[in-house]
């Protein structure tokens, strides 16, 4: 999650400092911790792990798509997603 992108956005009371991957600019530092639930339409999960990339140089590029976060593999595992291309659309998600 992009804190940088919302006020509503708060890390968890608990989190550890961690290094999250590798992007194009380079390492990706940030923080880890769970949230209580997340509810996306119809799906809602517990105890998702979460992350929370630092402020960096392209903090301002982020901001401006309206993008507020990725995805992982914590919530992808547990669902399963059809993305169509061709068609321009999607089924999901399930669990």
């Amino acid at each position: 999650m992009n804190q940088e992108t919302s006020d509503a956005i708060k890390m968890p009371p608990v989190y550890i400092e961690s290094q999250l991957g590798q992007s194009l600019g380079g390492v990706l530092y940030g923080f880890i911790g769970r949230v209580n639930s997340l509810k996306l339409k119809n799906l809602s999960m517990r105890e998702v792990l979460t992350s929370y990339p630092e402020r960096n140089t392209f903090s301002e590029i982020i901001v401006a798509t309206g993008r507020q976060g990725s995805l992982g593999s914590e919530v992808l595992g547990r669902t399963r997603l059809i993305l169509d291309y061709p068609k321009k659309k999607s089924a999901g998600p399930k669990g």
